[in-house]
């Protein structure tokens, strides 16, 4: 995840908060931002992209434990 995808994403709920739209309305204005910026395919995908699947799953390991990090106060 990059800031600019965070400070796109978190501006897009907040401005969708203000104009009282509906959860569904919010899905539709956000998920073409986290397929860009956060693909990540299902487990029954195609065998042929199992490296592509394999890949989007380190990198969603690594970033769930760099956000451990960075917040962890203990």
């Amino acid at each position: 995840m990059t800031d600019s995808f965070l400070q796109t994403a978190l501006g897009e709920i907040e401005s969708s908060l203000y104009r009282n739209k509906t959860q569904k309305e919010m899905e539709v204005t956000l998920k073409p931002l986290f397929d860009k910026y956060m693909p990540l395919n299902s487990n029954t995908a195609h065998a042929a992209r199992s490296v592509q699947l394999e890949y989007e799953r380190r990198k969603d390991h690594y970033s769930h434990f760099i956000l451990r990090l960075a917040f962890c106060r203990s």
